[in-house]
């Protein structure tokens, strides 16, 4: 199984970091992990994109 840094690193690569979101390191860690083990790798992927989506149209 993929680990959240192997998610976090390709997050990055499309510029989504814990700065998208405004929140901590350690919290975005977190989200990360919770995606990851409740979707997969693919889908944890597409629910956080979609999250940021979601963010950039309502800022």
């Amino acid at each position: 199984m993929p680990s959240t840094e192997q998610l976090e690193n390709r997050l990055a690569e499309d510029n989504i970091t814990h700065q998208t979101f405004g929140i901590s390191k350690r919290a975005y860690g977190g989200v990360i992990a919770y995606q990851l083990e409740k979707h997969g790798f693919k889908g944890a992927l597409k629910v956080i994109k979609a999250q940021v989506q979601t963010l950039q149209t309502t800022h």
